[in-house]
């Protein structure tokens, strides 16, 4: 069963489990060596939660296209997809590319690559308090230290210091987050995009 909100409503049949068992790691499941058939399945399993990732990315990639310049509301996302606005909200902000790499306007037309940052106070995952720059889905890709008080400049120069930021990197934009996670901490439920 997911625990994933936005797929409530859908069940998998049991039948289209057993269908794909038969088809995708029949060879694993019929290996008479336990230690072998252990093995096999264990990298079927990496495989297949590495899949699911994709498809999840994929997923948030169709919302941001919904909502995509001149498309459809967070709220109209909402209700075709049967979940909340804010819900929406954050699957298309999931969705949207990530690093963003675009060239400037600026008359010296260099390449700008964005980071997203959000703050978490741990309760997520091994219990330290952390600054997080995360992917499209939100899945942590680097973290650094967060102390009560900290500000995003504080957030910057340790990824900076730690070599997870280039030198030069900048606030861009700060959005407070409609939806925000039960683990960011309180008074920093906010998504930073941070440029270099």
């Amino acid at each position: 069963m997911s625990t994933d909100p936005t797929t409530q409503g859908y069940e998998a049949d049991p039948a289209d489990v057993e269908a794909l068992l038969d088809t995708a790691i029949s060879d694993a499941l019929e290996e008479p060596d336990p230690l072998i058939r252990y093995t096999l399945l264990t990298k079927d399993l990496v495989l297949y939660e590495a899949l699911v990732g994709r498809i999840a990315a994929e997923r948030a990639r169709a919302a941001a296209a919904m909502w995509s310049p001149g498309g459809m509301s967070y709220a109209a996302i909402g209700d075709a997809l049967g979940m909340s606005r804010s819900r929406a909200q954050q699957l298309v902000e999931r969705g949207r590319p990530f690093p963003i790499n675009r060239i400037s306007k600026e008359p010296a037309m260099t390449a700008t690559t964005t980071y997203e940052i959000l703050a978490s106070d741990g309760s997520e995952e091994d219990g330290i308090p952390a600054w997080m720059i995360v992917d499209d889905t939100d899945c942590l890709l680097a973290g650094v230290e967060w102390k009560d008080g900290d500000s995003i400049d504080d957030a910057i120069a340790r990824f900076t210091e730690a070599g997870e930021l280039p030198e030069g990197a900048r606030l861009e934009r700060q959005e407070r987050m409609i939806d925000p996670y039960p683990w960011q901490p309180s008074g920093y439920a906010y998504r930073w995009t941070i440029t270099a």
